[in-house]
C-alpha cells in the first residue's frame, strides 16, 4: 500500500472517530433523548458507523 494511501486512511480513521466522540459527548449532555432513550442512542452511535451519528443527529439529539 503506498503511503498517500495509508495517510487518507489514518485522516479518515481519525475524523469518524471524532464524528462519533462529538455525538457521544453531544448524547451525554442531553437531558433526554428524542425518540429513544439515551442507552439505545449510545449503541446505536457505536455499531452503526458513521449513520448512527446522523439519526442520532437528525431524529435523537433535542434542538432547544
Amino acid at each position: 500500500m503506498a503511503p498517500d494511501h495509508v495517510l487518507v486512511l489514518i485522516v479518515a480513521g481519525v475524523l469518524f472517530a471524532a464524528w462519533d466522540g462529538f455525538c457521544l459527548w453531544d448524547l451525554a449532555r442531553a437531558k433526554e433523548g428524542r425518540v429513544l432513550p439515551k442507552p439505545a442512542w449510545a449503541i446505536i452511535i457505536l455499531i452503526s458507523f458513521p449513520l448512527g451519528g446522523i439519526f442520532y443527529i437528525c431524529f435523537g439529539h433535542e434542538w432547544t
